[in-house]
């Protein structure tokens, strides 16, 4: 399935029949997610709140809206909220959502893909009988919103002096964002240096400027998590003419 489509999580079966004792208030549901890229496992524990009615009631808890209290009281089963349930996977933040319950008149199965329509998130379920539904949900998730600026140290460099400019990776976005690649050919007829160092990145023979997994701290839209590149290079001998930076490109390998 892809992010963002509703997808069959499986069908319910409540098996609403009279019972004795103190009743069930919820049913927990293990569910493991398998992501192959990259290769991690999830396993989230989901729970549905079930409220056990008197079969007897007069008025009934619930009525009203299609509710069959033909064999006594209807139960009431409830969706769990995933709001808080929120994982991490790379640096891409997912969130399963519940569509909601389709319930179904039959012992029928279920379709693969959610065929639309009117979807619920409370099941009510006739007393002393099979109750089944189809539940269907979506993935959603946000990934890292990573830009690049390159802007010159200083805008004027007299002649002996260094030449220098500020790479800044910023992530207005939460989680950190990792696995990235920087590449920025800087200009020819310089010696230029990384300076301070910085971890992942190197300049070659040819003065291309090569950072390679960089993990760029979290941040918002107001205050960007950054990571900064400077490169210097000495001017000493060099002609008084403008010193052109072409844009520095970044970019992720594999899927977003």
């Amino acid at each position: 399935f892809s992010a963002g489509t509703s997808f069959l999580l499986g069908k319910f079966t409540h098996f609403n029949n009279p019972i004795s004792g103190d009743p069930a208030t919820s049913a927990t549901l293990s569910l493991p997610l398998v992501f192959t890229d990259p290769v991690q496992n999830v396993n989230l524990s989901v729970i549905f709140n079930h409220h056990e009615t008197p079969n007897d009631a007069n008025p009934c808890a619930y009525t009203g809206g299609g509710i069959d209290n033909s064999n006594g009281c209807a139960d009431r089963v409830k969706l769990p909220s995933l709001a808080d349930q929120q994982f991490q996977v790379g640096d891409n933040l997912y969130k399963l959502e519940f569509t909601g319950f389709r319930p179904l008149a039959s012992d029928t199965a279920c379709l693969a893909s959610d065929p639309g329509g009117s979807e619920v998130d409370t099941f009510y379920t006739k007393e002393a009988t099979t109750n089944r539904a189809c539940i269907y949900a979506k993935l959603t998730f946000t990934a890292p919103v990573v830009s690049v600026a390159k802007t010159a140290v200083n805008g004027t460099v007299n002649q002996g002096q260094d030449a220098a400019f500020k790479i800044t990776v910023s992530n207005a976005s939460s989680p950190a964002a990792t696995g990235w690649n920087l590449t920025d050919q800087l200009p020819a007829g310089f010696s230029w240096t990384i300076n301070p160092a910085v971890a992942g990145c190197s300049i070659d023979a040819n003065q291309l400027l090569t950072c390679a997994n960089l993990t760029i701290p979290a941040g918002t839209a107001q205050t960007p998590g950054k990571l900064e590149i400077t490169v210097k290079a000495s001017t000493k001998g060099a002609k008084c003419e403008p010193i052109v930076n072409p844009k520095a490109t970044i970019s992720k390998t594999g899927k977003p």
